[in-house]
């Protein structure tokens, strides 16, 4: 989804999908808002996929899950996970001694998504910062559903594409 904030992701809940635009609307109250942004963000067809997947074919409300949609996942959930998965690399050999959080992967999309030459303004519309500006509030009323939508099908290439590689992070 572009590295979104867990805490928004599981907040979303199935009628926070729009199927018609295939996009996921988070709401994004970080900061000094009275009442949360709405942050749409565009599926690929891959991350419909796992959103589908995650539900195992269960209709509970929520949309980021691994309790078949009866609550939306914990940072601390998705850690643990990532904690396993990270001990499985580590066990192959596929990556050196130092865990990784969710928050790696925020900041991971962000810089790979940079050295693809996305821009600063479309990388802050994905991730939703750094939008709570005079020209964002009042000026420029764009969508940029289809920057987005580019720039996860170029970070989904990147990931999957010929020549992809694991690099380790590093503290």
């Amino acid at each position: 989804t572009g590295g979104q904030r867990i805490e928004q992701l599981a907040r979303a809940r199935v009628e926070d999908f729009d199927a018609d635009t295939q996009c996921l609307r988070l709401r994004d109250p970080k900061g000094k808002r009275t009442s949360p942004r709405i942050h749409d963000v565009p599926l690929i067809p891959e991350a419909l996929a796992a959103m589908q997947a995650m539900h195992g074919g269960a209709v509970g409300p929520f949309v980021f899950t691994v309790t078949g949609g009866q609550t939306g996942v914990a940072y601390k959930t998705l850690g643990g996970y990532m904690r396993a998965i990270y001990a499985a690399m580590l066990g192959a050999g596929e990556v050196e001694k130092g865990a990784f959080t969710p928050g790696d992967l925020r900041r991971t999309v962000e810089t790979r998504l940079a050295a693809l030459g996305i821009g600063k303004d479309v990388r802050g519309q994905l991730q939703s910062h750094g939008l709570g500006g005079v020209q964002a509030r009042h000026y420029d009323r764009h969508d940029y559903a289809q920057e987005k939508r580019a720039a996860l099908e170029a970070l989904h290439h990147l990931l999957t594409g010929t020549g992809a590689t694991v690099t380790p992070i590093k503290r």
